[in-house]
């Protein structure tokens, strides 16, 4: 058989992410071997079930409610979706401006005084760098690429400490 294309590829993995498929299955619906499915699902985990659901349930609601309630059901859920881009939009611009004051490691503040208001740059101090990691941190969770999940570490001095995972897969 021939080497599969990279859209073949995608197209079992988008199938396989839906979990609703055996292996047996999409090696039936794909023409492929099962061996060759297991191959490209070995160390990968379903990750979009959740969504198959949902849009499941969307589509029996449409034959159960009137359109009004589906109307005002779509027009909720674009608006929650809209508000969540522009607070994950602004995160990653607030990121963006943060790595760009740790790589110069120069801060501009704004300062109003009598005569006027200027903007002054100064080095970043010790607490500006523990601000700015706080900050980096508070972002990290919001846009889900910190893993809140505590990790219990034991150091050498038999005291617990915890560890923050972060996942910079995505982001490349």
């Amino acid at each position: 058989m021939a080497r599969l294309t990279d859209k073949e590829k995608e197209l079992i993995l988008a199938d396989y992410h839906t979990n609703k498929y055996s292996q047996r299955e999409l090696a039936k619906k794909h023409n492929v071997s099962l061996g060759t499915i297991n191959n490209l699902t070995k160390a990968i985990q379903p990750q979009n079930e959740h969504l198959v659901n949902a849009q499941v349930a969307i589509l029996s609601a449409q034959s159960e409610l009137p359109n009004e309630h589906l109307n005002s059901i779509m027009n909720t859920a674009s608006d929650e979706a809209r508000r969540k881009n522009l607070v994950f939009g602004g995160l990653e611009n607030l990121a963006v401006l943060m790595n760009t004051t740790v790589a110069n490691n120069k801060a501009q503040k704004v300062v109003t005084g009598k005569m006027g208001t200027d903007i002054v740059t100064t080095e970043l101090q010790t607490s500006d760098h523990k601000n700015l990691a706080d900050a980096y941190e508070k972002i990290g969770k919001s846009l889900g690429v910190i893993d809140t999940t505590p990790t219990t570490l034991i150091n050498n001095e038999n005291k617990q400490q915890t560890a923050i995972k972060i996942s910079i897969d995505e982001w490349i």
